[in-house]
């Protein structure tokens, strides 16, 4: 997840107001406290990333800029887009693999991803 997705401070915030510092404030020092409140805010940016990109991985529809902080996965089979200007400007979509830990490529026109959708029910199943 980029770390300039401002949903992250969003979430983090939302994740701080809900913990309490009340049971160690009264009996803490400042260093202590300090500490604290850094492990807090620590531990909800931690769980507001995961949120996020679990909420990123459950939305199949979404296109993803592929970029060092968002990679689609490798060896597994993603939709690619990418803008082509030749001959008109169009959006192009192409399935498979963005790299390989295999082969070592990477694709090198997309800009975005997405998992592919669910699969369709077969019929008569």
């Amino acid at each position: 997840m980029a770390m300039n997705d401002p949903r992250v401070e969003v979430a983090k915030n939302a994740i701080l107001a809900t913990m309490d510092a009340a049971p160690i404030s009264r009996t803490a020092s400042p260093e202590t406290l300090a500490r604290f409140a850094r492990r807090q805010e620590e531990t909800a940016l931690k769980y507001a990333e995961i949120a996020l990109a679990a909420a990123d991985a459950a939305t199949p529809s979404k296109w993803r800029p592929i970029s060092e902080d968002n990679q689609p996965p490798l060896d597994t089979d993603v939709l690619l887009g990418w803008w082509d200007s030749f001959p008109i400007t169009t959006w192009r979509v192409e399935a498979g693999f963005y790299g390989s830990t295999r082969g070592g490529w990477i694709h090198g026109r997309a800009t975005h991803w997405q998992p592919f959708p669910p699969l369709p029910e077969q019929e008569g199943k």
